[in-house]
């Protein structure tokens, strides 16, 4: 079992499976910092991408993303999506 997420870290992760369904591939930092789908506010707009970035590593560190490189710069994949 994973462990349980903070209320913003659910969040994140929540507007992440939703970017996921509907752009068919994973959000930015800058995209999360937004927190826009399709001209719509689904996530509290951030100031600071280092916050994203730490909120991002937490999900990682519990499993909940995982993490793949491509040409040296990371992303990050929902683990339930993985085959």
């Amino acid at each position: 079992m994973r462990p349980s997420l903070t209320q913003k870290q659910k969040e994140v992760y929540d507007f992440y499976k939703k970017f996921w369904e509907v752009e068919k591939r994973c959000p930015s930092l800058r995209e999360i910092c937004e927190g826009r789908i399709n001209n719509k506010q689904i996530l509290e707009q951030r100031s600071a991408r280092s916050t994203a970035h730490a909120i991002v590593n937490h999900l990682v560190s519990k499993n909940y993303l995982s993490e793949s490189y491509y040409n040296d710069r990371p992303s990050y994949y929902p683990r339930e999506l993985e085959q």
